[in-house]
This record gives structure tokens, C-alpha cells and sequence, in this order.
């Protein structure tokens, strides 16, 4: 949906795969003799599937001012065999969730175009393993890791020139992964990263180059 002042957006697409890959090596002797050997056997199938939505809006405040707001949400659903010892084929299953929300204001008059924002998004897989016929309450291995991030940023192009412009973005980060072990295991892991990401340069106009 669109007037002259707003714009409503959704987008959405989903997509199957099958593609009987390789995921054990081939070994150099086999390569030797047949560059094109592939260890997977016809008893090992994979399946996965993508589902992407995103719902974004943005509004024209004035000639110089307008924010956007964009909200999306994924999923990756899937599994793979795996023969690793020419005798039992296991299952690998994986599933995850891919969310977040990101909004930005941005202003642009005379020889300021400048833009700021947040975005706050968040991350979960699950991977479950256990050979077939694969029963969820006999597993080899499951476990989960999940991520969460928040980030601000500030934009600032100056216009010191018709050719010379100076620019600055500065970007800071809040990272969180916790990642859940095994459940025979009690072993777990936690961390957490803070990043600050500064720039600042000179861009320059020259015919049909530019130099920064």
C-alpha cells in the first residue's frame, strides 16, 4: 500500500530443498580414482524448508524527515542422514527462529543527511540427532543455542563542498549467546560481547569517480 506519504510493505516467500549432499569427506585413494565420488549412499536423504516474512512500514513526516519501521520472522526447519560407520544411518534435525524489529529516523536538509536508529533481533536452533528409526526419546545428541542482540547507530553526512562531503557512523552493539549442552551433559556456556564501532572519512566527488 502506498500514498503520499505512507508505505505498507509485506513480504513473504517459503522454499522446500533436497539436494543429496555430501556431508562426510570422500577419501584421497577413492579421489584418486574417481574425482567425482560421493560417500553418501542412497539410504541418506535430506529435507529442509524456509518460511520468510517481513512487515515493514515507513512515513513521510515533511520534505526533510521520515522513519521507517520493519518487523520480520523466519523459520528453518530440516533434517539430514549421515552414515558414519557403514552400519547405522543417524538422523540430524535442526530447527530454528529468526526474529527482530528494526526502526530509524532520518533527516536531510540543506548539507545535512543524517540517519539513526535500533534494531533489537533474536536468534534460537535446536539441533536433535538419533539413528533410525529415530525416536525422540533416545537421542545421541540435542541441544539449543540462542542469540540475542540489540544495536544503535548514528549517520551523519556533511557536505563541506559540492565535491567534498565529510561522513561519520558510529554503531554500538550488545551481544548475548547462551548455547545448552547435551542433556546428559551439565556442561552450558554463556557469554556476552559489547562493541563499539566508530568511523569517520572524507568523501570525495570527482566526474564520474569518487574517492573516500
Amino acid at each position: 500500500y502506498q500514498d503520499s506519504k505512507n508505505i505498507l510493505k509485506y513480504t513473504m516467500f517459503y522454499g522446500t530443498s533436497r539436494n543429496k549432499m555430501a556431508w562426510m569427506p570422500s577419501n584421497e585413494a577413492d579421489i584418486k580414482v574417481n574425482r567425482r565420488n560421493n560417500p553418501l549412499t542412497k539410504d541418506e536423504n535430506d529435507f529442509f524448508f524456509f518460511f520468510m516474512n517481513i512487515l515493514s512500514y515507513s512515513r513521510f513526516v515533511n520534505k526533510h524527515t521520515s522513519f521507517n519501521v520493519s518487523t520480520f520472522y523466519n523459520i528453518l526447519d530440516g533434517n539430514y542422514d549421515i552414515n558414519f560407520n557403514n552400519d547405522s544411518i543417524f538422523n540430524y534435525k535442526l530447527r530454528s527462529n529468526y526474529y527482530g524489529i528494526s526502526a530509524n529516523l532520518n533527516y536531510v536538509y540543506s548539507k545535512v543527511d543524517m540517519s539513526m536508529g535500533i534494531s533489537q533481533n533474536y536468534y534460537d536452533r535446536r539441533h536433535m540427532m538419533g539413528a533410525k528409526p529415530y525416536d525422540i526419546s533416545n537421542l545421541t545428541h540435542d541441544n539449543i543455542g540462542k542469540k540475542n542482540q540489540t544495536a544503535f547507530f548514528y549517520k551523519l553526512n556533511y557536505s563541506l563542498t559540492n565535491k567534498l562531503s565529510l561522513y561519520g557512523d558510529l554503531q554500538y552493539r550488545m551481544v548475548s549467546f547462551k548455547y545448552y549442552p547435551d542433556y546428559n551433559s551439565n556442561i552450558s556456556y554463556n557469554t556476552q560481547w559489547n562493541f563499539f564501532n566508530p568511523k569517520i572519512g572524507l568523501n570525495y566527488k570527482y566526474s564520474n569517480s569518487r574517492f573516500f
